[in-house]
């Protein structure tokens, strides 16, 4: 592995140490077990307290680091298409979801669709 690989290596294992010692954090204050495993169904509480805890970490990266913030959401998607590759199955299930929303038709049940005058149509 080249060295500035292993360097990019040893900085994404330092971001997954630290998001585990998030969780644990998170764990204890919200009295509340995180496992991998319960991405898909981590409550609203818990996501909604990561995104307080991670909104400042990246404010800080972009401002320290004078990247913007297009360079950092580039960074993560490149992560995201890497990790896709490796472990396709990983974002399966919200591909699908995507998918069934994207066909789902537009109108809400039990909704009466109007004309352009706002009037109910016949």
């Amino acid at each position: 592995m080249k060295p500035e690989m292993a360097e990019l290596a040893g900085a994404l294992t330092d971001v997954m140490r630290g998001h585990e010692e998030l969780q644990k954090a998170l764990d204890d204050k919200l009295n509340d077990e995180f496992s991998p495993d319960t991405y898909r169904s981590m409550s609203q509480k818990r996501w909604g307290a990561l995104l307080r805890e991670l909104g400042p970490v990246v404010q800080k990266v972009i401002e320290d680091g004078d990247y913007s913030a297009e360079e950092v959401g580039g960074c993560l998607r490149l992560l995201l298409d890497v990790l896709k590759e490796i472990s396709p199955d990983v974002f399966l299930e919200d591909e699908l979801e995507e998918e069934e929303a994207r066909s789902a038709p537009d109108d809400e049940e039990g909704e009466v669709d109007e004309d352009d005058s706002g009037q109910p149509r016949r």
